[in-house]
């Protein structure tokens, strides 16, 4: 189990609860890492049917971050189904404490608060996940990635212009959190797409869905591709291997 289910608590996490301690909301943030946690639950639950590696469970006042050692190229519809068993378990989590009990409207607003913050599209929240994979669907691997996270900066500007209005310790603490991991996103944007062409030229991956491209910018996943040359087409497997045998990649 040590090596399924590492957990790890960020300092923001002890940060915010310290100051809920001492404000006398302290109830109040624990009720809200029983929803934190059930949340994460879903997603690990997710990615133990599919046999995903998890590499760490990060929590946060705000949510939680489950980290997989995983390929790019596995099915986007795995991906899916791992993303919405967390708001799904915690919906359950909610209503099976809400038939059980006679629950104080503060309970009800954590939950609502912390299922639709988490699935705003902004990077790491599992909205702005969503929004990749809907992308992904529609563009290539890299247009799918930078259209998200330019969609997330855009909406950290207005997040950002909200609190200079409506000052929140909690909120401004969590877009600065968000920000930074936006900016980390984005500087790893050009090693993501090498290890995407690297995973596809090292790993026979079956798809079904077939694409005819000119670059390999437009490599989409779920798809092989078919590359058009001067004298016709030619294979995924022989573009790849032109690249990674005879050049380094750039």
């Amino acid at each position: 189990m040590k090596n399924i289910l590492p957990i790890k608590i960020h300092p923001l996490f002890y940060l915010v609860g310290t100051i809920c301690f001492f404000t006398g909301y302290l109830k109040y943030f624990i009720i809200l890492f029983c929803f934190l946690f059930f949340h994460e639950l879903g997603h690990i639950s997710g990615a133990l049917f599919y046999s995903w590696h998890i590499q760490k469970i990060v929590f946060l006042p705000f949510g939680g971050i489950t980290i997989f050692q995983e390929k790019i190229n596995r099915p986007i519809k795995e991906e899916f189904v791992i993303l919405v068993l967390g708001p799904i378990y915690q919906i359950i989590f909610y209503q099976i404490l809400h038939f059980s009990f006679s629950l104080p409207k503060e309970v009800s607003y954590l939950h609502y608060f912390f299922l639709l913050f988490n699935l705003l599209p902004i990077y790491p929240l599992d909205g702005s996940k969503l929004i990749q994979l809907l992308f992904h669907t529609l563009f290539s691997y890299q247009k799918g990635n930078q259209l998200m996270i330019f969609l997330s900066f855009f909406l950290l500007i207005f997040f950002f212009f909200y609190l200079f209005f409506t000052p929140h310790l909690f909120l401004f603490l969590s877009a600065c959190f968000l920000f930074k991991k936006g900016i980390e996103f984005y500087r790893m944007l050009p090693y993501m797409m090498r290890k995407f062409l690297l995973e596809r030229y090292q790993y026979h991956f079956s798809f079904q869905k077939r694409c005819y491209i000119q670059k390999m910018k437009e490599m989409k996943r779920d798809y092989y591709h078919f590359f058009k040359t001067s004298n016709g087409y030619i294979t995924e497997r022989e573009k790849l291997r032109k690249i990674f045998d005879f050049t380094t990649f750039l």
